[in-house]
């Protein structure tokens, strides 16, 4: 054997040696990342965060739904202030309303008699009823009294607004038009 290693050249056997020692050192790296290569904690690892990914999303949806909700509650909420603002002004306003046709219904004058008498008369088959206004001016002042402005009882009423105001005894503004 020594005359085997005597007719290698030096040149070759320090090749030979420095191949072994590389494949030495490959074969004890593999060796330890094998050993530090865990597939089941990298299974279990990726597993985690692939959990943890989809419970930060389903978090992140539940919120979204909650502001949605939140937004679409105050929105029906406002609108029921509203509505519920409409249905209290139309009591008052009806109420309002009422109080003056009792006012109209409890004026005495002939003229209303008068008209009684002409319903009275046509429901009776006569086609004598009348449809002229009762008393305009009294009318006009219980519309004022009622809470009419004067640009509302000339609208009603199809009167110019300076009539109104004389009517009422108001100064004229100098603005008022022909209703």
């Amino acid at each position: 054997m020594t005359s085997f290693i005597g007719d290698i050249h030096p040149f070759v056997l320090v090749l030979f040696v420095v191949g072994f020692g590389f494949t030495m050192r490959r074969a004890a790296h593999r060796r330890w990342r094998g050993r530090k290569y865990d597939p089941i904690g990298t299974a279990t690892k990726e597993l985690a965060l692939r959990q943890a990914s989809s419970a930060a999303q389903l978090s992140k949806h539940e919120v979204e739904l909650h502001d949605i909700a939140r937004v679409a509650e105050a929105k029906l909420q406002t609108k029921l202030a509203v509505m519920d603002e409409m249905v209290l002004q139309a009591d008052r306003e009806i109420e309002r309303l009422e109080a003056l046709l009792e006012e109209i219904r409890d004026v005495p004058t002939p003229r209303l008699a008068e008209f009684r008498a002409d319903i009275a008369a046509a429901e009776d088959g006569s086609d004598s009823f009348d449809n002229s206004p009762v008393e305009p001016d009294q009318f006009i002042r219980l519309l004022r009294q009622s809470g009419y402005n004067p640009e509302e009882i000339a609208n009603a009423t199809k009167r110019p607004v300076a009539d109104i105001r004389r009517i009422l005894g108001e100064p004229d503004d100098g603005q008022s038009d022909a209703a």
